[in-house]
């Protein structure tokens, strides 16, 4: 499923790079198409791969799960968040970072999620050519010290 000479390829590339954060489609690292009910398992499957070569080298990189949700015309704050429930409208991403993610908003309902899941859940909201744009993201481990 995952092709790990392309994800530690990438993840090189990342460290050398001049850039604080990067993303890719959990379906770049697929040879085989992913059907939208195994996105979740196959991103959590990715991220721990991305953590174990992590591990193996002196990276200080941080990974977490991205999860779009759809388009809105407005701001809006989900009043529940789950796992099961979040819109799947395009694949789940990797996320690449340099530098915590602490500073994005973390909503009662990312709270909650961060509770049942036991991994630190930030709700994030931006504006892209009039349309906002909400994103999930889930950390997956501290990297070591």
């Amino acid at each position: 499923m995952v092709y790990k000479q392309s994800l530690q390829e990438w993840i090189d590339s990342f460290q050398t790079a001049d850039v604080h954060t990067t993303d890719r489609h959990i379906t770049d690292f697929s040879k085989q198409e992913i059907s939208k009910k195994e996105w979740i398992k196959k991103s959590f499957l990715i991220a721990e791969s991305c953590i174990e070569y992590i591990r193996s080298t002196d990276y200080r990189i941080f990974v977490y799960i991205g999860f779009a949700l759809k388009n809105r015309r407005k701001p809006f704050i989900p009043d529940t968040l789950s796992l099961g429930t979040m819109d799947k409208w395009t694949p789940p991403f990797i996320i690449l970072s340099k530098t915590r993610m602490e500073n994005e908003e973390s909503y009662t309902t990312s709270d909650i999620l961060s509770k049942s899941l036991q991994r630190k859940v930030f709700y994030w909201q931006y504006k892209d050519k009039g349309l906002y744009l909400s994103n999930v993201y889930i950390a997956i481990e501290k990297p070591k010290a």
